[in-house]
C-alpha cells in the first residue's frame, strides 16, 4: 500500500508479471495493518515456472495500441532462473482530454539449491492519465467534450525487494524480506464555476519507502500431534513530501489557463513521516486427523509525524489563512485470531473462526480532521487534529464438501463489525470541501456460495455472494445540494444502508 494513503496504486503492476491472487478474507492479523475485510496476495512468476518467450500486440478503437511480452528460463546447473515482463499502453480515450500511457517493467532473478531459496525482483513504471469530470445537462449534447481541462495523474514507481527462505534443519525454516520503494505522483487539476472563478492545481507526492521482516517457523510434532508455529517481527518506515500550489485561471472554452501574473490562491507543504513495527505469530496445532486449531496474534506499533503548513491568500493575493499541520501520533494494539477446522470425511469440511485487525489513519485523513477547517481533496490540507485508529472484528464459518471428485461446493456466512470507521463528511461552509471524521460503527456482514467443477476439459464455476453494509452509529452529514436531505443535512441513523 502507498504510505501516504494506504492506497494500491494497480497502474503500477504489469498483469502479465502475475502468477496468481489469492484473496484471504477477514480481518487476519497476521497480514499486519489495514487488514479490515481481506488481504490480497499477489504472487509474481519466476522462470522456472514460466521459461519460453511471448508477446502479444494489440489494437482497437480511440487510438488504443498495446504490446505485451515476457520472457523466463533458468539454468539448472547454475541453480539460477530468470523471468522479465514489460508492458506498453496507449490509448487516447473516448472522450476528449482522456488519454492514458501505461509503461511498466519487472523482473525477478532466482538462485535456490537443497536448503536455500533467493528471488530478487525490481519494478519500474512510468504512467500517465488524463481524466475528465462529469458533464453538467446544458453540455449533454456532445458527450466527448471535456467540462474543464487539463487533468491528468502521473505515477512513477521504482521498487527492489529480495525475498529468501533457508531451512536451518529439516524442521526449522528462516525466511525474510526487505525491499525499497520510491513511488511518486504528479497531478494538474482544473476547476472552474464560471468565467470568473476559475483556477489550476498542481501537486506533487514524492514516497520512499523501506523496510522489511523476518519469521523462524518450527515444523516439528508438539506432544505427538502434529504442529506448525511460526514466530516473526517487520518494520515499515516511509517518508513523505506533499507541494501544492494553487494559481488563478481564466476559463477559455473549457480550459483552464493559468493567469499571467501568475498569482497564488494557496498552497501546501507538508512532510510526513509513518514508522510501523509489529511482531506476530502463528500456531496450527492438530488434536487428531480431523480436528485443526489455529491460533494467532499481532502486535502493531504506527507512528505518524506530520510537519509543514497551508496557506490560502485569497482574492487579493494576501496571505488570510495559515495553517500549522504539526502533529505526532502513535497507535498501538494486540490483535488475536481463533480458528478452527474439522474435517469429518475427506469430502466434507467444517471451519469457523474469530479475529481482529486495525489501521492507523492515513497522514491524509490526519492531514484534514477539522470540521473548522475543510480541505478539498485532493486539493489541500488544513489542520492536524487526532483521529483513531479503526477496529475490524470478524467473525466467519462454512462448510466445504465435494459431491464427487470433480464437483466441489462451498457455504460462508461472515460478520464484520468495524469500530470508529473514518468517513470524509461535506462541509457546511462548502460544497466541495470537507473533514475525515470518525463516525462509529459499521458493519459488512454476508453470505457467500459457490461451486466448482470439471468435466473432461470443461471447468466451470458458479458463485454468489450477498453482502448487507449498515452504519450501527448515528451522526449528520452535511448534504445541502441532496434532495432528500433535513435543513442541509442528511441524518445517519443505525442500520442506515451504506451507499
Amino acid at each position: 500500500n502507498e504510505p501516504f494513503g494506504d492506497i494500491v496504486n494497480w497502474d503500477l503492476i504489469p498483469s502479465n508479471a502475475i502468477s496468481s491472487i489469492n484473496l484471504i478474507p477477514g480481518s487476519n492479523p497476521l497480514f499486519g495493518l489495514n487488514t479490515l475485510g481481506g488481504a490480497l496476495a499477489v504472487n509474481t512468476k519466476s522462470g522456472a515456472s514460466f521459461p519460453g518467450l511471448s508477446a502479444t500486440l494489440t489494437g482497437g478503437s480511440w487510438g488504443r495500441r498495446a504490446f505485451q511480452f515476457e520472457a523466463g528460463g533458468e539454468n539448472k546447473d547454475q541453480n539460477i532462473d530468470y523471468f522479465v515482463a514489460g508492458n506498453i499502453f496507449h490509448e487516447d480515450g473516448w472522450r476528449d482530454h482522456s488519454l492514458s500511457d501505461v509503461r511498466q517493467i519487472f523482473t525477478k532473478t532466482g538462485w535456490h539449491n537443497d536448503k536455500t531459496d533467493l528471488d530478487l525482483s525490481l519494478a519500474l513504471a512510468d504512467n500517465e492519465m488524463e481524466g475528465t469530470q462529469s458533464l453538467p445537462l446544458s453540455m449533454w449534447g456532445n458527450t466527448k467534450q471535456a467540462y474543464t481541462y487539463p487533468d491528468s495523474i502521473k505515477n512513477k514507481l521504482a521498487m527492489i525487494s529480495l525475498k529468501g527462505t533457508h531451512f536451518l534443519a529439516d524442521d526449522k525454516l528462516l525466511a525474510g524480506n526487505i525491499y525499497y520503494r520510491m513511488s511518486n505522483g504528479r497531478s494538474f487539476n482544473s476547476n472552474a464555476e464560471n468565467l470568473e472563478d476559475a483556477t489550476n492545481i498542481s501537486s506533487g507526492t514524492y514516497q520512499d519507502g523501506y523496510g522489511g521482516s523476518l519469521q523462524l517457523s518450527l515444523l516439528k510434532d508438539l506432544m505427538g500431534h502434529r504442529n506448525n508455529f511460526t514466530l516473526g517481527a517487520s518494520a515499515d518506515w516511509s517518508h513523505v513530501t506533499f507541494n501544492q500550489d494553487g494559481y488563478k485561471a481564466d476559463l477559455v472554452l473549457n480550459q483552464t489557463i493559468t493567469d499571467p501574473l501568475n498569482i497564488l490562491q494557496s498552497d501546501v507543504r507538508l512532510k510526513t513521516r509513518s514508522n510501523y513495527y509489529s511482531v506476530f505469530a502463528t500456531n496450527n496445532f492438530a488434536f487428531n486427523d480431523e480436528l485443526n486449531m489455529t491460533l494467532s496474534g499481532r502486535y502493531n506499533i504506527a507512528k505518524v509525524h506530520l510537519g509543514g503548513y497551508s496557506t490560502d491568500y485569497g482574492a487579493d493575493g494576501l496571505d488570510h489563512d495559515l495553517g500549522l499541520l504539526h502533529g505526532k501520533h502513535q497507535y498501538n494494539r494486540f490483535n488475536p485470531a481463533l480458528g478452527l477446522n474439522y474435517n469429518p470425511t475427506q469430502a466434507l469440511s467444517f471451519y469457523g473462526g474469530y479475529n481482529e485487525g486495525m489501521r492507523a489513519p492515513t497522514p491524509i485523513e490526519l492531514s484534514c480532521a477539522d470540521p473548522e477547517r475543510p480541505c478539498a481533496l485532493p486539493a489541500g490540507f488544513n489542520s492536524d487534529p487526532e483521529l483513531k485508529k479503526v477496529v475490524a472484528k470478524t467473525w466467519e464459518g462454512g462448510i466445504r464438501g465435494k459431491f464427487s471428485p470433480n464437483l466441489n461446493w462451498n457455504i460462508g456466512i461472515y460478520d464484520t463489525r468495524i469500530n470508529n470507521d473514518i468517513q470524509f463528511i461535506a462541509s457546511s461552509y462548502s460544497q466541495v470541501q470537507g473533514y475525515f471524521q470518525n463516525v462509529g460503527q459499521t458493519e459488512r456482514k454476508g453470505i457467500e456460495i459457490g461451486l466448482q467443477g470439471k468435466l473432461d476439459q470443461l471447468t466451470f464455476t458458479a458463485h454468489y455472494a450477498f453482502v448487507d453494509a449498515t452504519y450501527q452509529s448515528r451522526f449528520d452529514l452535511n448534504a445541502p445540494s441532496n434532495s432528500s436531505n433535513d435543513d442541509g443535512v442528511i441524518h445517519v441513523n443505525k442500520n442506515n444502508k451504506i451507499p
